[in-house]
Parts: structure tokens; C-alpha cells; sequence
């Protein structure tokens, strides 16, 4: 390993483990409602982790608003955007297969913190999973989730006859000509996600898996197989699959797989996995 690629190994690995850090301190539970997210042991903290006193969360997994408890000034935000569909594959003959690229992972927000007023309501919305593509079709975007101002953008839809994997929410690209889609790791705090994996094109080259967030990128479906969703910072894409439906995203926020092909037969891309918005503060 040359010093270039080491560097860039080791700054990956700090961030991933800055990342499962924080994860690992979200506490469970607001007067017996459940804040659990799958894939990640939301365990208690001590007082002093972020502030003092008693540590509340609410979790939002559809639109609402959060009132601002009395005394609360700053309260920190953990969220994601939908990630986006994965396309649908398409057969055109026996020598000129096009399966689906994978829909890329939404950004995401681990612990933002954020200035309120005691008092006020807080408009929060959550990102859609973007829809699989038919046969041919392309993969839907993935909503944006948000907090008030703050917001963080869904994952792009895959391609069908490119075909393309979608771009994450933060910006990372999808794959394209055979070429897996971007990692995304980003900082501690704000995770970017994973573009798509490109589908498989008959004999120019084969389908690629998604992009890692903090999770894996979903796994390419090689020959005639979809490309795989990136994944979020809390979920893994969805897989492509050779000569089937592409999977769908997991967790929350992850980019479905892109659909296959086989003879005479063109498949579905998985759904883009929802959003959630989860608010701490201390009392």
C-alpha cells in the first residue's frame, strides 16, 4: 500500500468510526415510545455525553411537527432522505441487454445540533422511497427529510438503458459503464451516502454494486443482473439480482437494486428505502 492510498484508508476508517461512535450513544425510548432504528444498538449515554440533565428524543418516521419543550434552546438532530428507486431492466434482443442501474442513498445528518426556542413548533417532514421501475422504466427520486430549515436531500432514481445508477442525496455520483457508484462516507456528522451501481450492458460490461455509506452498498447482479443501491448511513442498499427484481432498499434512507434480464423478460427495480428524523435535547 502506498502513502497516498493509506492515508485515504485511515481517514475512511476514522470516519466510520467517529460515525458508529455517535450512533452507538442514542438513547431509546421517549415515554415508552420506541426510537430504535434497525441495524443500530441505540443505547443509553451519560448525562454529560452532549448536555446535562435528562436526555428525551422523538422519533418522526411521517410528516408532523416538534414542539419545543419549556427550557430547551438546542436540541440535535439525526435524519435522512429517502433513497432512490432502482430501475428496471430492458430486453431488447438476445445480443442487447440493459438491466437497471441502482437508486442512490439519501444524505444524511448524526447528531446536527440545532438553536430553538422554548415553546415553538417545528415543521418536520420525511422523505419517500423513491418507487422501483418497471420494465424499462426509471427509478422514482427519493424525498428530502427535514427538520424546520435544515434538510437533507433523497437519492436520485436509476436509469434503464444507459444504464446508470442514481446519485446519493449528498451528491456522490452513481456508477456508470460497468463502474460501482461513489462511497460516501463524509464527516462525522454529515454522511453524504452512497451513488448507485450502473446495470450490466450485454457485452460491454456487467452490472456494479453501490456505493458505501456506513453500511455496504447494496451487491451487483453481475451478468444480466441490476447494479446495487447505495447505502445510507443507516441502511444498506438493495441488491441487484441476476435475471430477477432488483431488492429493496434497507433501514432507512437506502437506494434500491436495478432490475435484471433474461430471455424475453425484463424485471423491476426495488424500492428506495424511507426516511426518518429523530430529535434529543436534554431537560
Amino acid at each position: 500500500m502506498n502513502l497516498k492510498k493509506g492515508v485515504v484508508f485511515m481517514k475512511r476508517v476514522t470516519t466510520i468510526l467517529g460515525i458508529l461512535f455517535l450512533l452507538s450513544t442514542v438513547i431509546s425510548g421517549i415515554a415508552g415510545d420506541s426510537t430504535s432504528i434497525p441495524g443500530w444498538d441505540w443505547a443509553s449515554v451519560p448525562n454529560n455525553a452532549i448536555g446535562g440533565g435528562t436526555l428525551k428524543s422523538q422519533l418522526f418516521t411521517s410528516d408532523g411537527e416538534f414542539v419545543v419543550p419549556s427550557g430547551v434552546t438546542t436540541v440535535w438532530v439525526s435524519m435522512v432522505g429517502g433513497g432512490g428507486g432502482g430501475a428496471g431492466g430492458c430486453y431488447y434482443s438476445s445480443t442487447d441487454r440493459r438491466s437497471g442501474g441502482g437508486g442512490g442513498a439519501g444524505m444524511a445528518y448524526i447528531r446536527y445540533s440545532v438553536l430553538v426556542n422554548p415553546g415553538s413548533s417545528i415543521s418536520v417532514t420525511i422523505g419517500t422511497g423513491g418507487a422501483g421501475g418497471g420494465p424499462r422504466g426509471n427509478g422514482a427520486d427519493g424525498g428530502s427529510s427535514s427538520f424546520g430549515s435544515l434538510i437533507t436531500y433523497g437519492g436520485k432514481g436509476g436509469t434503464p438503458d444507459a444504464p446508470k445508477g442514481g446519485d446519493s442525496g449528498g451528491g456522490m455520483k452513481g456508477g456508470f459503464s460497468g463502474t460501482a457508484g461513489e462511497d460516501g462516507f463524509g464527516s462525522a456528522f454529515v454522511v453524504p451516502g452512497g451513488g448507485g451501481g450502473s446495470g450490466t450492458r450485454t457485452s460491454s460490461y456487467n452490472s456494479s454494486k453501490g456505493g458505501d455509506g456506513s453500511y455496504r452498498g447494496g451487491a451487483a447482479g453481475g451478468t444480466y443482473g441490476g447494479g446495487g443501491g447505495g447505502s445510507s448511513a443507516f441502511g444498506a442498499g438493495g441488491s441487484g439480482i441476476s435475471s430477477n427484481n432488483g431488492e429493496n432498499g434497507q433501514g432507512y434512507g437506502s437506494g434500491g437494486g436495478g432490475g435484471g434480464t433474461s430471455a424475453n423478460t425484463e424485471y423491476i427495480g426495488g424500492n428506495g428505502a424511507p426516511g426518518f428524523v429523530l430529535v434529543e435535547w436534554f431537560e
